[in-house]
């Protein structure tokens, strides 16, 4: 069977891998994103692709492995966290 609509992406993975089941709100998740930051800025590029959160403009710096740096809007961010917690609804909900 063919797969039809679109994948998650990078970002969509990484965010999800922070999340990993807890039940952030978004001020929550920025401040992992954060802690990412730090631990990207002390280990290296290895330890997190998270490179620069910026409240102030609202904008989150992250190294794409094939596309290099790229800058996400917290709105987005924002969609991708409300993605997340409907998908873990979802497989919550469902039997195995």
């Amino acid at each position: 069977e063919q797969h039809v609509g679109r994948r998650p992406g990078f970002l969509f993975r990484e965010l999800q891998s922070l999340v990993a089941g807890r039940r952030l709100g978004f001020e929550a998740l920025l401040c992992e994103l954060e802690l990412a930051a730090a631990r990207r800025e002390l280990h290296g590029a290895h330890a997190s692709p998270f490179e620069k959160v910026d409240r102030i403009w609202q904008v989150a710096v992250y190294h794409h492995p094939r596309h290099g740096r790229r800058q996400v809007a917290f709105g987005t961010v924002r969609n991708l966290l409300s993605k997340i917690r409907k998908n873990d609804c979802v497989t919550a909900d469902a039997k195995p």
